[in-house]
């Protein structure tokens, strides 16, 4: 009855007469080949040995830890502007992965940069949820959902508007004239001033409101 052994290597086991492995193999890091010597002897401790040569054959596996170099961009973004780089993790050196987005958004993916393609609107949109898919040349395709933080920036008034548009000559001072409308789409308007110095100026003291315009001089034609 003979025996079987191996001389010079960790990375397999011997049971039974039979090899398995010892560890997950792994061909970008180990070593292509192993070098095992089995020695097979027998009970008076005769024994031979033999070199083996097992190579690691690589498999191609799909990217992961997919991710942007940046998630949180201005709502004043310009649009066909480049906002981030698509970063991720594969394996299998010198593989070409091409990325792609799987919702509807005013964002896109092109040769793996994340590009704005719409305008950003903070008061409308204040976040994306979006899904990336990476597949790569073995068709493998690794996916991960990313959230895009839209931030905030002062946005200028976009409406005014007064409901008379004439006036009496000799109106006194003091006398109300009409009404203001300002909408401001970050709701924080606070004051209306006007350039003119003939006609005083009015307030408006809620974000969307209705100011009211008072002459302040006499008003002669």
């Amino acid at each position: 009855v003979c025996s079987s052994d191996l001389v010079n290597n960790n990375d397999f086991i011997i049971i039974n007469n039979t090899l398995y492995s010892n560890k997950i193999f792994n061909y970008e890091s180990d070593s292509t080949f192993n070098n095992v010597i089995i020695r097979v002897s027998d009970p008076s401790g005769l024994y031979f040995d033999k070199m083996f040569i097992i190579e690691i054959i690589d498999i191609n596996e799909p990217p992961t830890n997919i991710r942007l170099s940046q998630i949180s961009f201005s709502e004043n973004s310009k649009i066909n502007s480049v906002l981030a780089e698509i970063l991720y993790s594969d394996p299998d050196k010198d593989d070409i992965v091409r990325c792609s987005i799987i919702e509807k958004s005013p964002f896109v993916i092109s040769n793996n940069r994340f590009a704005l393609i719409a305008e950003l609107d903070y008061e409308l949109v204040k976040f994306y949820n979006l899904t990336i898919s990476c597949i790569d040349s073995g068709s493998l395709i690794g996916t991960n959902n990313t959230i895009i933080n839209i931030l905030d920036v002062p946005d200028q008034a976009k409406y005014v508007s007064i409901n008379f548009d004439n006036i009496l000559e000799n109106t006194s001072n003091n006398t109300y004239l009409g009404k203001i409308t300002a909408v401001n789409p970050d709701n924080d308007a606070k004051n209306i001033t006007f350039i003119s110095n003939k006609i005083g100026r009015a307030h408006v003291w809620t974000p969307v409101t209705s100011g009211h315009l008072v002459c302040r001089l006499l008003l002669e034609k």
